[in-house]
């Protein structure tokens, strides 16, 4: 995540307000991964593995909301892309996005079914980048 937010600043010119406020959502929703991850971590061998793998993938699900924010609020307009942008990148990132939100909500909606089915679907999404 840290990787993709880096590299995100690589096509930018310039930052705004409303891009601050989609940025400190991302961080918040990835600094908060910590918790799903030990909840996961404490109930995979009991009776509440759906129920903690939902609580994860959910949190994925978040997390690629603020992705998808982050992008929007930069590409609105092209007013924080660096010209030499093309809008065939433009598009590719934002179609990964959106393509990986419905893979997380996709494995959110699996956990309640196959729960493992829904971590493993996240975690290859996850380390697919």
């Amino acid at each position: 995540m840290w990787i993709n937010h880096h590299g995100f600043f690589n096509h930018l010119r310039r930052i705004d307000s409303p891009f601050l406020f989609a940025n400190g959502f991302l961080l918040l929703m990835v600094t908060l991964i910590n918790f799903p991850t030990a909840v996961l971590a404490r109930y995979i061998d009991t009776a509440c593995f759906a129920m903690a793998s939902a609580f994860y993938c959910g949190s994925m699900v978040l997390v690629s909301i603020a992705y998808n924010l982050l992008w929007l609020s930069a590409v609105k307009g092209r007013r924080l892309v660096k010209e030499e942008v093309s809008e065939a990148i433009v598009l590719r990132i934002r179609n990964a996005y959106r393509f990986g939100f419905l893979v997380y909500l996709g494995a959110f909606a699996i956990c309640f079914f196959v729960p493992l089915a829904g971590l493993i679907i996240v975690n290859v999404k996850t380390t697919a980048r």
